[in-house]
């Protein structure tokens, strides 16, 4: 997997060690959470940190919250810290209400 990817939904950067992913719209399930998955199953060598940017996305569902529980997962594996980064109120409230707030670290910025 290159280290930048660029998606209509999701482009990718890397900088250092950190990978930053920044995502926009929507993601109601489908191509988009299968190229989310797929970016952070494969982390390039190196990678200790992913930060995912939600400031452009307006809605989400359980696909994609799915979606992040396997990217946490999978970094947790590889001792990667995945962070969430500039997250909307309603978003908050919907990982909030589902725990994965607890779970997964979320920054504002």
């Amino acid at each position: 997997m290159p280290s930048d990817l660029d998606h209509e939904q999701l482009r990718s950067e890397r900088i250092g060690s950190t990978l930053r992913v920044s995502l926009k719209g929507q993601f109601l399930g489908g191509e988009e959470t299968d190229v989310l998955r797929q970016l952070l199953g494969g982390l390039p060598t190196g990678v200790d940190t992913v930060v995912v940017d939600l400031s452009a996305v307006s809605f989400v569902n359980s696909s994609f919250l799915s979606s992040l529980l396997a990217a946490h997962t999978a970094c947790v594996r590889r001792g990667v810290q995945l962070v969430l980064e500039s997250v909307n109120a309603q978003i908050r409230e919907i990982l909030a209400l589902t725990h994965l707030d607890r779970v997964i670290q979320i920054r504002d910025n």
